[in-house]
């Protein structure tokens, strides 16, 4: 597994501490086929990956935030979650 990440718990209180406008990286890698990966390998980190991806997709649909992705090198991606400026 190639992904960096934070933990599911550490996204949620630095979402909530985040000020508006701010950017939060909560992974970088190639997170959907990492996930994919670990849930074949029945690796111990895949249900923390999946956890995570959801945390951030279910603030989206919120409006919470804004999910975007910066290329950082072939195959590897920022994932990037950016508090919305209202709530």
């Amino acid at each position: 597994m190639n992904t960096e990440q934070m933990s599911a718990r550490e996204f949620q209180e630095r979402l909530t501490a985040a000020a508006p406008g701010e950017t939060i990286v909560y992974a970088v890698g190639f997170l959907v086929i990492d996930i994919h990966q670990a849930f074949l390998a029945k690796g111990p980190n895949a249900a923390e990956l999946n956890k995570l991806a959801g945390l951030a997709l279910t603030a989206s649909n919120r409006g919470d935030v804004f999910l975007t992705q910066r290329r950082v090198g072939l195959g590897r991606f920022e994932y990037r979650s950016t508090k919305s400026l209202t709530e």
